[in-house]
């Protein structure tokens, strides 16, 4: 995951008060990590690559924003499945709202590079977590289903981030479609609180 602040960071005093913008990039590299390619940046939209020369290039800086997933798995075909968070439109009883949810991506190797679609999408209306989901984790389990953790904060709404919950997902088909958020539970049907922390793996 890559992060730009733009900004006077010197006279800020909080880096929480400069505009940022998150993008999901990638590299190759042919020799063992000797070096490396360009790097190149996971698109579900047309936009520029990044360019260390023109790094505040908003062709660059306002697309394909994403906080980035923080591993990836591959499906039967090989494909690899990433997943990462950006603003998305969630709809429910008629109410439409936007919502940090996740981007399911697939990437089909050319032979030189990743071919990436974006064919799936989970979202929660803010009522459940207001700062959305966030940090998912995918794993690929014995039998082929593709499965995604991913953390919520349940009181964000009401001002208090202290309740945390973790929700999840699952694909059997590939990564195609995904069956709908749902909270992790215990045997006894309680939710499992959790910190602000990554994946509980």
């Amino acid at each position: 995951m890559q992060r730009i602040f733009k900004g006077d960071v010197d006279n800020a005093g909080n880096c929480d008060e400069l505009p940022y913008f998150d993008h999901a990039i990638y590299q190759f590299s042919h020799d063992n990590g000797v070096t490396f390619d360009a790097e190149k940046v996971v698109k579900y939209e047309t936009g520029a690559d990044f360019d260390p020369e023109h790094w505040d290039n908003e062709e660059y800086l306002l697309k394909n924003m994403q906080y980035s997933g923080y591993n990836f798995t591959f499906n039967d075909n090989n494909e690899l499945i990433y997943s990462a968070i950006s603003s998305l439109s969630h709809e429910q009883d008629g109410i439409r709202e936007t919502v940090g949810g996740v981007r399911i991506f697939k990437g089909k190797w050319n032979g030189s590079d990743y071919d990436w679609r974006n064919p799936a999408k989970l979202t929660l209306p803010l009522s459940i977590s207001g700062r959305g989901l966030m940090e998912p984790f995918l794993v690929r389990l014995a039998d082929g289903t593709l499965f995604i953790e991913i953390r919520i904060s349940v009181d964000y709404v009401r001002g208090n981030w202290a309740e945390k919950r973790r929700y999840y997902s699952y694909s059997k088909d590939g990564g195609e479609s995904w069956a709908p958020a749902r909270p992790l539970c215990f045997d006894d049907d309680v939710m499992l609180n959790s910190s602000s922390t990554l994946s509980l793996e």
